[in-house]
């Protein structure tokens, strides 16, 4: 039988790891793909005509922006910034494209044609990240038992 007066540091150690790893990836892929892809995605609103395009160099990626003015149904010209990133609408969209995208829906319309965003994908990895919020915790819970 093991004597409870003795440390033992890497155990220890070892009991952080398992808690601290999935619990750090799983909020890095809750604040990824949730917040900054899905949450902003979804936090979108647009109704209007693309009436101009510029595009936007990365600043030292491979991955470029583009930044939009739309002309909305009251006749005003408003900007519109499309990253990198699903939580755009794509950057590659002509002078002339009609956009609609309501408030709280992933998908949009273009030109008429409804345009849907990979929610399956998305539920996936949304899911991993929880999965391991719950690993973190049941591992949390198992080294306090200890």
């Amino acid at each position: 039988m093991p004597d409870p007066s003795r440390p033992r540091p890497a155990h220890a150690a070892g009991h952080r790891t398992r808690v601290l790893l999935p619990l750090a990836m799983g909020l890095w892929i809750l604040w990824a793909f949730g917040f900054q892809t899905v949450y902003r995605r979804a936090a979108t609103a647009l109704d209007g005509t693309v009436v101009a395009s510029v595009t936007v160099p990365a600043g030292g990626g491979p991955r470029h922006g583009t930044a939009y003015r739309l002309r909305v149904p009251g006749g005003a010209v408003v900007a519109y910034d499309a990253g990198p990133t699903d939580a755009s609408l794509p950057r590659d969209l002509p002078v002339g494209t009609a956009l609609r995208k309501r408030r709280w829906q992933l998908g949009y319309w273009r030109d008429g044609r409804w345009q849907p965003f990979p929610v399956l994908l998305y539920a996936c990895i949304l899911a991993v990240g929880a999965v391991l919020l719950a690993i973190a915790a049941r591992n949390a819970l198992a080294a306090r038992r200890r």
